[in-house]
């Protein structure tokens, strides 16, 4: 599951910075993924993840 984002009218997250936090967090999800696959300790990746998403929540509209 891809997010997008996009301003919700927080000062400092525009549509652009909206949407390179979901990126972000699109990314720290495949990570997720890879090192699962590969055997490797997944809390370091979850915790990269929580942290993106929950900037992002906070700050953003995001479109699931």
């Amino acid at each position: 599951m891809a997010l997008s984002a996009g301003s919700a009218g927080i000062p400092g997250y525009d549509d652009g910075t909206c949407q390179s936090l979901a990126d972000a967090y699109n990314d720290a999800v495949d990570n997720i993924e890879a090192a699962s696959l590969a055997g490797y300790d997944l809390e370091y990746q979850y915790t990269i993840a929580n942290n993106i998403y929950r900037e992002l929540s906070d700050n953003c509209l995001v479109i699931d």
